[in-house]
């Protein structure tokens, strides 16, 4: 089985990726934020995280039953 979760083949607009051009040189220069589903045995959980992505450190996570996560 193939699981895919990104479908790109839509009408709706494509915003290009505006970080792809920045080099880093230090923290807090660039957060990049996710959103997965965890499958468990009876259900699925939501991970939401944010990451600095000089060092790739995780900066906040939220683990939550539905998909609207709250971070602080």
């Amino acid at each position: 089985m193939n699981v895919v979760t990104t479908d790109s083949n839509h009408g709706r607009k494509i915003y290009p990726n505006l970080a792809g051009e920045i080099v880093l040189t230090g923290i807090d220069q660039l957060w990049v934020a996710d959103i997965t589903y965890i499958r468990l045995l009876t259900e699925f959980v939501y991970l939401a995280v944010v990451l600095d992505a000089f060092p790739r450190r995780v900066i906040s996570w939220a683990l939550r039953a539905g998909p609207q996560c709250v971070m602080a």
